[in-house]
Formats: structure tokens, sequence, C-alpha cells
């Protein structure tokens, strides 16, 4: 299984034997928590305006979030809640996921669009400068997957529900 590791110490999203700049969270929202996430094989979406060949999941979508300086757009869905990895796209820090901050972020798309079809171990670990910011809680809801090329839907959830995702995904909220 793949693994990549982000330290909010340094700032930094290590895998594939590479490293990339990063964040969570924001001086007022808390960043992700420790532990060990694991993405589930197809949670890659992509939001650009053109498509991505070979994302079974692909959308399209023309707003500017999880965008890189390039325009491009994506989003890694780690198996919890809302939560995921995606460009910063110009914001000051995330609402949890881990935002690369990166300029472009293409080349850590493409190493995790090569391995799209197997679950990805994301293991969080440090501590952000600020004592007085806490963790995220656990969200209690979880997504299950479907086979290869399906979205992933809730469990025991509703059309509704779904929406609801993608508008996190999409930065509706």
């Amino acid at each position: 299984m793949t693994k990549l590791v982000f330290d909010k110490s340094t700032g930094k999203l290590t895998g594939f034997g590479k490293s990339w700049n990063a964040t969570s969270g924001t001086s007022s929202i808390n960043p992700l928590a420790n532990k060990t996430y694991t993405a589930p094989a197809h949670a890659l979406m992509t939001g650009t305006k053109k498509t991505v060949s070979g994302v079974p999941s692909s959308k399209t979508y023309d707003k500017d979030s999880y965008t890189d300086d390039n325009g491009f757009s994506w989003f890694l869905w780690i198996g919890q809640g809302n939560l995921g990895i995606h460009p910063e796209g110009g914001a000051a820090g995330t609402l949890g996921c881990i935002g690369i901050t990166d300029g472009d972020t293409r080349p850590l798309f493409d190493e995790i669009k090569a391995v799209m079809h197997e679950s990805i171990e994301v293991e969080v670990k440090g501590e952000v400068g600020r004592k007085d910011v806490k963790a995220l809680p656990e969200p209690t809801q979880t997504l299950i997957t479907n086979p290869a090329g399906t979205p992933p839907v809730w469990q025991n959830g509703t059309l509704q529900q779904m929406n609801n995702l993608y508008d996190w995904f999409t930065c509706k909220w």
C-alpha cells in the first residue's frame, strides 16, 4: 500500500520519494487530527475545467476552490468525513483538509493517479505552532466505496447526503 505522511510541524507532505509544502487548518480553524487515514481506491476526483482522462470519478465544476497556481484542481478523499488532500487554492489555510501550497500540484496528482486503483495510507503527525488550536473532532458518518469506477456513497445515506458531500468537495459551504 502506498503511504503519504503529513507532518504538521514541518508543513511537509512526503511520499513517492518526494515532498510537497502543505498546511492544515488556519489560525481559527482546527488542523487535521494526528492519526492514520486510508484513502480508498478510486477516491481521487478532479474539478478541472478540462477533462482529465483515466480518473473514473472525474467531475467538472467552475469553482476556483482546490486549484493550484496553474488552475489545476483535484481532491483526494482520505476516507473520513469530508476530509482530503487538495491544492490550497490561494485561501489562507483549510477547513481541516491537507492543502498543498506548492504552485504546481500536478506532479503529486500524477503520482496519486498512478496508484489510485489501490488504497493509500495517509499518516498525519506533528503539532502546529499554536497550542490553543485543537484538532478537529472525529466525524460521525463515513463513506463506503462501491465497485471500481463508481463514486463513493454514504452508508445508509440518501441522495441529499451525496449532494451535500459534493458540495463539500466543491466548496459550496
